[in-house]
This record gives C-alpha cells, sequence and structure tokens, in this order.
C-alpha cells in the first residue's frame, strides 16, 4: 500500500488483505528495487518471470513483514508495488466518496469471510499457513480430486467441508472484485503497473461423484463465480 493520507491510514491498518495472501499471491520487484536490500532485511525473494515472460525477482505472500498489527517490518523500504498500490477501498476514501467508517465496516466484513475460507482449509487438512489463500484452495481441491482426505474424515464429511469452502471462496471472491480490486481504464490484470500480481485462478468447484468409486469429488464442469477480474481466485 502506498503512504495513507488523514483518516484513511485506519484502513490500512485494519485491512492488510493486500499483504495476507488474500489480495494477491506474490510480489514483483520493479526496476529501482533492491534485491539485496530486502534480501538483507530478511525478505525471502526467488526467481520467476514477468507477465511478458522477463525474468525478475518476487517474494510470496503471506508477506513475512506483516505485522499483527497490520504495520510493515520494513514499510521506509517496502518495494514499488507496495508503494504506488492502493485498494478501489482505500481509493474512495481518499476521494471522499466513501465514509470511513463505512470502509471500515466492510473490512470487518470481508476479514470474516477470508477467516471462513481459512477455517474450512483447516478443517481439510491444509495448515499452509504460508502459502496465498487461492493456491491453497487449489492445493485442497486437487487432494480431494486425488481422493486424499484427512485421517478420521469420511468422504461424506470432506465432501460437505469442500462445499463450505467453496461458499466461502465464491462470497470472498464476490466481495474483492467488488470493493477490493482497482477497476480503471486501461489497466491490466497486473495494474498497469501499481497493482502487484493478482491471486491466480482460485474458482470454486462444486462436488461430484466419481462413478468408479462412487466417492464425492470436486468437478470443473461448472464455475460457481466467474469475477470479472479474472486474476482473483
Amino acid at each position: 500500500m502506498s503512504q495513507p493520507v488523514n483518516g484513511s491510514s485506519q484502513l490500512c491498518l485494519a485491512c492488510g488483505l493486500c499483504c495476507d495472501g488474500t489480495l494477491f499471491a506474490d510480489v514483483e520487484l520493479q526496476p529501482g528495487d533492491s534485491a539485496e536490500r530486502l534480501r538483507g532485511l530478511g525478505q525471502k525473494l526467488r526467481r520467476g518471470k514477468d507477465a511478458e515472460g522477463n525474468p525478475v525477482h518476487k517474494f510470496a505472500q503471506p508477506c513475512p513483514a506483516l505485522g499483527a498489527d497490520c504495520r510493515c517490518a520494513f514499510y521506509a523500504e517496502r518495494p514499488a508495488r507496495c508503494r504506488d498500490f492502493d485498494c478501489a477501498l482505500l481509493r474512495s476514501v481518499q476521494a471522499g466518496t466513501l465514509p470511513v467508517a463505512t470502509a471500515l465496516r466492510r473490512i470487518r466484513e470481508v476479514r470474516k469471510q477470508r477467516d471462513a475460507v481459512r477455517r474450512a482449509l483447516l478443517k481439510l487438512g491444509d495448515r499452509e499457513l504460508s502459502k496465498p489463500l487461492s493456491r491453497r484452495f487449489q492445493r485442497a481441491k486437487r487432494a480431494l480430486e486425488a481422493g486424499e482426505i484427512p485421517a478420521g474424515t469420511t468422504w461424506e464429511e470432506a465432501a460437505e467441508t469442500f462445499g463450505e469452502l467453496t461458499l466461502a471462496v465464491s462470497q470472498l471472491q464476490f466481495t474483492l472484485s467488488r470493493e477490493f480490486y482497482p477497476d480503471q481504464p486501461g489497466e491490466t490484470e497486473e495494474g498497469q503497473g501499481t497493482s502487484r500480481r493478482k491471486n491466480p485462478d482460485c474458482s470454486a468447484a462444486p462436488t461430484g461423484t466419481d462413478s468408479s468409486t462412487g466417492n464425492p469429488v470436486p468437478t470443473d464442469s461448472a464455475t460457481v463465480v466467474q469475477a470479472e477480474n479474472s486474476g482473483a481466485y
């Protein structure tokens, strides 16, 4: 997030969604960012490619610099994408079109939706808290498709939990697309250089039945919600 102004600083310190693996899966460094300096601060970087296939350094979300109080451990030296990004909700407050109190209420609501996704993932045995929600969802989906369920859980219980997860992801996806992802003319999924990479596909799939085993499994035959921002979940 960029430097908050006036009362909008309350939003960032009550939110943290742009840093905790909810809004984004990773952060790409930009020209001018010092990979060496960030490593020196304790940030783990990996090499990858940007949307055009160019080599780039990036780090995964959730960001380890995010504290329990939603403050950044190296805020003054955060990379360009973090400096430049403002979510749609923050922009509305800064523009004076949305009261701070209303924005704070919406943040509380979406954090509850995020927590519902986390709880369902835990019930399905996913405890990879260091991974973004989208990747955790996809892993839980693949595990169930492969016939892997938590020890002591029946197929019926796993299918019911996956249904809960599907609904929770769909609700979260809808809210993020409507309230948080910037939506401006000319922006790409990479945010025209202002946004970090959005979470990869996390489309929620309903459960079906494996004809060979009779076990309930998720199916890709339908998508519960198709977000306008295709990079979201």
